[in-house]
């Protein structure tokens, strides 16, 4: 017997075959060829990868080019995990497991479940979210935003200071609106007076100063 390999890369072997009479002679003999069929020794894998690389998927054939040939499960990119397993606990792994992997945020709830209508004062939560190169959500946080005090009726913390320039423009930053110190009294004291039918006639209703505030300004404006 004989072996060798076909020009296609197919394992063959050769035996001889004869044929005897009654008495033992050999009648004939010639040979029979027999090619060994491909298969595969091993399936390997490769279960990781750090790559964040896509490439589109194709229809492919595999092939074994030998008796015992190899082929091999690579993961493409590090969503994807690739395993073996011994089903049979008979020492020898049969079985293939492929998984996506984590892509970095666990279980979890960001963000307010109901809907707000937020008051002054009151807080409500943004979630802060992180994409990664697959389009998986990556961080998942919350953003607390807490909303402006009020400031008119004098219970906020909005403005904190008013600043009067020489063209009667009153900047406001940061302290109770209505508590704030006037810098001058010029523009509040044309409001602050007495009426009467005669516009010429209006007198000066409380002095207001630079020292009042906004609140104590308002309150000196006379009512019809």
């Amino acid at each position: 017997m004989s072996t060798k390999k076909s020009t296609g890369g197919l394992e063959t072997f050769t035996t001889e075959h004869y044929t005897f009479d009654n008495a033992g002679h050999v009648n004939s003999h010639n040979t029979h060829t027999y090619e060994m069929p491909h298969g595969y020794s091993y399936l390997l894998t490769k279960g990781t990868s750090t790559s964040t690389d896509f490439v589109n998927g194709n229809d492919s054939a595999l092939g074994a080019m030998k008796t015992k040939d190899n082929v091999e499960f690579v993961a493409g990119n590090r969503w994807l995990t690739i395993s073996g397993s011994d089903s049979n606990a008979d020492g020898v792994n049969d079985t293939i497991t492929f998984r996506h992997a984590p892509a970095g945020t666990a279980v979890t709830l960001k963000g307010d479940s109901d809907n707000q209508t937020p008051d002054y004062g009151a807080t409500f939560k943004v979630p802060y979210i992180t994409i990664d190169e697959a389009g998986h959500v990556k961080t998942l946080t919350d953003h607390t935003v807490t909303m402006p005090k009020q400031s008119i009726d004098g219970v906020g913390n909005v403005v904190t200071k008013a600043d009067h320039d020489t063209g009667n423009t009153l900047t406001f930053t940061h302290e109770q609106l209505m508590n704030l110190k006037l810098s001058t009294s010029s523009t509040i004291e044309t409001l602050a007076v007495t009426k009467s039918a005669n516009p010429d006639q209006h007198t000066l209703h409380t002095a207001i100063t630079s020292a009042n505030t906004l609140r104590e300004a308002f309150g000196a404006i006379p009512t019809m």
